[in-house]
């Protein structure tokens, strides 16, 4: 299958439902659309912008440096950036810092 976007997606599945829903019966069917149609809505959301993507990740290394004792500093486990790790999210990356260290 091609790259697509999100909303060419989720144009694609609705064909897919389509059909299937001519071919389909029963609670295989009920089921099948339900699916298909939280997955188009959501990926709808996402080509608006009413969705976003979020990494998780957390601060490797976190120490506290003896010269500036006021600044803790790590490296985020998603791209490696050398940084103050006081925030809950990267600011080189956006990851979100609310993974633990032992889930890796």
């Amino acid at each position: 299958m091609p790259d697509l976007t999100p909303l060419e997606a989720a144009e694609h599945l609705q064909r897919f439902i389509d059909y299937a829903g001519d071919v389909l019966n029963g609670e295989l069917k009920v089921n099948l659309c339900k699916v298909v149609d939280t997955t188009i809505s959501m990926l709808r959301q996402i080509s608006t912008g009413e969705l976003k993507l979020v990494v998780h990740a957390h601060w490797l290394n976190e120490t506290i440096r003896p010269e500036y004792p006021e600044f803790y500093t790590g490296i985020c486990s998603n791209c490696g950036t050398l940084q103050n790790s006081e925030g809950q999210y990267c600011r080189e990356c956006g990851a979100l810092m609310d993974e633990n260290e032992k889930s890796e």
